[in-house]
């Protein structure tokens, strides 16, 4: 079993700090490991615990409001996180090509970092992520989630990790859906209004992903917050792009399917060894 990085640092940044790890298990290459919305770094402990044979460098950041990093204002775009990647490999000493995975938000926050610093770039994974905008539907959902805050923080907090499980597994993942939320309450509420005003504001992106070199997408086929059949339409059009499809899980194959998840995390990582 891997021991979950805990080597935890920071930088300062404006008024505030921004905090990521890193751990060297020896060998070439180093990679990026980017949360999702409502996450901190603490939610890839169940892929470590799995089993996941690391090498190399691997730097876990916490996103702006998310976890131990401070909050940046009212708008936290994914260009804007993405700085805060390259920032975090600048004072981790961290020169050449990195790979990069993103969670949900990460995977929007990993996709313009790979547009902000093309170079950088030795391989990309969209786990349970999408390269596609929001739609106006989606924007006007975040606007209505960005005014639920402020009265109804927890409420909103706890409906919302739920609805990220899929919907036939979640009576038999309560523990798991605790422990996600656990994760969750801890987010500064100014940090999840700006993440949802950044998610919506964010491009498409497509492009940018299929032309990432080594592009990898994992896609749950019951994720209630990405669209599977859209996704697996989009990529198999696009061949040149590896995906692995985990037909029995939704948005949080790391706590719903935590075999399945490590399985197509390792393969990543042996490919783009």
């Amino acid at each position: 079993m891997s021991d979950f990085p805990n080597n935890w640092r920071g930088f300062p940044l404006a008024d505030g700090e921004v905090a990521y790890a890193l751990n060297d298990f020896g060998g070439a290459g180093t990679t990026v490991w980017v949360h999702g919305f409502l996450e901190n770094s603490n939610m890839w402990q169940p892929i470590w615990d799995g089993g996941l044979r690391p090498d190399g460098k691997h730097l876990f950041i916490d996103l702006p409001g998310h976890g131990r990093t401070s909050s940046f204002g009212p708008v936290h775009s994914m260009d804007f996180m993405a700085e805060c990647i390259e920032l975090a490999l600048a004072d981790g000493g961290i020169q050449g090509p990195v790979r990069v995975i993103g969670h949900s938000m990460g995977g929007y926050t990993a996709l313009a970092y790979a547009e902000r610093y093309p170079e950088r770039i030795n391989a990309l994974m969209l786990y349970h992520s999408t390269a596609y905008p929001d739609s106006e539907e989606k924007k006007a959902h975040r606007d209505r989630a960005t005014q639920a805050l402020d009265t109804g923080r927890v409420m909103f907090v706890k409906e919302a990790v739920r609805n990220f499980f899929a919907a036939p597994l979640r009576d038999a993942k309560n523990d798991e859906i605790e422990l996600a939320t656990q994760w969750a309450i801890q987010t500064d509420p100014n940090g999840i209004a700006a993440a949802l005003r950044g998610m919506r504001d964010r491009p498409d992106r497509r492009t940018v992903f299929t032309s990432a070199p080594r592009a990898h997408a994992v896609v749950g086929g019951l994720d209630p917050a990405v669209d599977a059949r859209r996704e697996i339409q989009f990529l198999g059009l696009h061949p040149e792009v590896m995906a692995d499809i985990l037909p029995q899980v939704g948005h949080m194959s790391h706590l719903e399917d935590s075999p399945a998840a490590v399985n197509a995390l390792q393969q990543f990582l042996d490919r783009t060894a």
